[in-house]
């Protein structure tokens, strides 16, 4: 049935991740990908882009669309409002970069139309819908920016210690962080408060840091959620271990919604 928008906000369509393509135009591939890299993002730095992609447009034009699903997901952090929508209306050959008020000032309208005319139109017009989205999003965090990196480890100065005692020690550090992470609080359902089942659906490189792409499951009550994970942190390592194979964002709905920001209107349109 094609998805269109009508005048109540219980007509919307309720997000299923980051990456929301009820126009069908990405493979399982290219969605997961953009998944995983939106939800790495949004660790790191807080802020939240979604996609959404959309069939048609039902009438509306793509600035009120765009307006209220951005306003019905809320999207970006609540005390922060940075959150960025892009909208893609298929049959209307329309798409909308729709900021959120904390990022107007990193992503100016000028900024977001660019990106539409000189990225998002060129591979859309071609049909390549993950390639046009994938480098807009790279573009977007490179202009809003990311944490920077962690400060190289210091060179041990020379002392009594030999260099065994100092692996020994480096050894003993890793140990009590895999520790931690193995014998801490175990994440429960967030709905039947069970504790949830870990596993590990891929490992992929992202940004160039290890990571894996988790599935955490109730048991109880079939709550699950995807997560991006990266290696070496102090998340639970129970569950499956490494493991291969898919993941749909089907099933129960295991998405927790985003932040509760809101955008003043800010943005740029453009076709292709």
């Amino acid at each position: 049935m094609p998805l269109a928008f009508g005048l109540a906000a219980a007509e919307f369509p309720i997000p299923t991740g980051f990456v929301n393509d009820f126009a069908g135009v990405l493979n399982q591939g290219a969605r997961l990908q953009l998944e995983e890299r939106l939800q790495a993002y949004a660790r790191e730095t807080t802020t939240e882009i979604a996609i959404a992609t959309l069939p048609s447009l039902g009438g509306r034009t793509i600035e009120d669309a765009s307006v209220r699903l951005f306003e019905q997901w809320r999207i970006g952090k609540r005390d922060k409002n940075n959150g960025i929508l892009i909208v893609v209306a298929l049959q209307d050959r329309r798409v909308r970069i729709e900021v959120g008020y904390g990022l107007e000032g990193k992503v100016p309208d000028a900024q977001a139309g660019r990106i539409i005319r000189d990225i998002i139109t060129p591979s859309f017009r071609q049909g390549d819908y993950a390639g046009g989205l994938t480098a807009a999003v790279d573009e977007l965090a490179r202009l809003i920016g990311a944490p920077s990196a962690a400060s190289p480890r210091p060179a041990p100065r020379p002392g009594r210690s030999s260099p065994n005692a100092w692996l020994v020690g480096e050894v003993l550090f890793f140990l009590t962080i895999l520790g931690a992470g193995v014998w801490g609080s175990r994440p429960r359902c967030p709905r039947c408060r069970s504790i949830l089942r870990r596993d590990v659906v891929r490992h992929v490189v992202l940004s160039g840091i290890p990571s894996i792409t988790v599935r955490y499951a109730c048991p109880r009550c079939g709550y699950n959620d995807l997560r991006v994970e990266h290696v070496g942190s102090t998340a639970y390592w129970g569950g499956g271990g490494w493991s291969s194979g898919g993941f749909g964002f089907g099933g129960s709905g295991g998405f927790g919604g985003f932040g509760g920001g809101s955008s003043g209107g800010g943005g740029a349109s453009g076709s292709w």
